[in-house]
């Protein structure tokens, strides 16, 4: 957990020193009531927390959507399904975004499912601009986060004239996303067919 690395190095430099690698393997408790203290409880097992996700992070149901693969020649046997939530899908507005005219997911027809098949993806974290400082379940310290819905949408080459390569439907997309949330984060990824 590379948000953790400060805690492990120092549960690592409490263990005495040797020249037998395997003399002390165990490492001694961290002092108590301490964060790095909490953090062993959790990480060695002894701690346990129940997190409930708010409603509004639930992704709720999933439906599927229509795309036409990068990958594949442009044709009706090639009209793939693909999943995504119905939060992600309801929120396209909030990005400004549109499920045919961005996405180029298709409409009126039928996919099929191709297994092994990974559509790509856009990955957008709106995250506003008001910093908080919520207490940490896990080490009782205060960190600061920007809270923000994320949503993750499959998109696709489009169909017929409206046809693009990966590399230009991201760009499209990433101009309407930075144009109407410049602090939103947007990530994405590959679409990708594994053999089976």
């Amino acid at each position: 957990m590379k948000r953790f690395s400060r805690y492990e190095f120092a549960l690592k430099s409490l263990r005495p020193k040797s020249t037998d690698v395997d003399a002390n393997p165990i490492v001694p408790d961290a002092p108590t009531n301490t964060a790095l203290r909490e953090y062993q409880l959790f990480a060695s097992g002894k701690k346990t927390m129940n997190i409930t996700r708010s409603g509004a992070s639930l992704q709720g149901s999933i439906v599927q959507a229509v795309i036409q693969p990068f990958g594949l020649p442009d044709t009706v046997a090639n009209k793939i399904n693909v999943a995504l939530s119905a939060r992600a899908r309801d929120g396209v507005g909030t990005l400004s975004l549109s499920l045919t005219d961005n996405l180029n997911h298709l409409v009126g027809g039928s996919g099929r499912d191709l297994p092994g098949f990974i559509p790509a993806k856009v990955l957008v974290k709106n995250t506003g601009t008001a910093a908080t400082t919520p207490i940490s379940q896990i080490t009782g310290q205060e960190y600061k986060t920007k809270k923000g819905p994320t949503y993750t949408l499959p998109f696709g080459a489009g169909a017929g004239t409206n046809e693009k390569f990966e590399l230009e439907a991201r760009e499209t997309i990433f101009a309407v996303i930075s144009t109407a949330l410049p602090r939103a984060g947007v990530t994405f990824k590959s679409e990708n067919l594994r053999k089976r």
